[in-house]
């Protein structure tokens, strides 16, 4: 059930994210943010507001009509950037999904991602689970940046993200016993 918030302007320190539209989709707020002048497109920092990041397509691909109806809030003819270059359209031009989309947009779709939280062993707390990898892979930098320095975190799937100190890498599969791990609730 898509429950519609409001409308509202947004004021940033340093910039400023128009805020168009909003919903609770998947228990998470999502809005439909307008880019930011001077911006390239790509990054969630040139649509989202502190705290948010654009949406993954694996989430969107859970709920397209929900996240279609959003859009048409919007624009029925927007054209949205998703995570990691990829787009959805409005249903005016049928709620199309593209992977790999390299135009420079107008909007961003944006959320707050579950609270991820680095915690102690190589299991999480009862509650949580292990952040997945194609999560960590798609909001790389943000994930790099809340870790410490010299960090290297269990993930989902026996992968491991490090640190900057470590250049802010991914394994898929590692075989090393770890100190920390990666967890958000589930």
């Amino acid at each position: 059930m898509i429950n519609i918030l409001k409308k509202v302007l947004i004021p940033l320190s340093t910039t400023s994210v128009l805020f168009i539209s909003s919903a609770v989709l998947a228990d998470e707020e999502v809005s439909v943010n307008k880019l930011n002048t001077n911006a390239s497109g790509f990054e969630s920092s040139e649509y989202c507001k502190d705290g948010q990041s654009l949406i993954d397509l694996k989430t969107v691909a859970k709920n397209i009509s929900g996240y279609c109806n959003l859009i048409d809030k919007t624009d029925r003819w927007a054209i949205v950037r998703l995570a990691g270059e990829a787009s959805i359209s409005g249903s005016g031009y049928g709620c199309e999904i593209k992977l790999i989309d390299s135009r420079n947009l107008g909007h961003g779709l944006c959320g707050v991602p579950k609270q991820q939280k680095k915690v102690e062993g190589e299991t999480c707390p009862s509650k949580m689970k292990h952040v997945s990898f194609e999560d960590v892979s798609q909001n790389l930098k943000e994930v790099c940046e809340s870790l410490g320095e010299w960090d290297i975190v269990r993930i989902g799937n026996r992968g491991s993200v490090t640190g900057s100190g470590y250049g802010c890498s991914l394994k898929v599969n590692d075989s090393k016993n770890l100190g920390h791990s990666l967890c958000m609730d589930e």
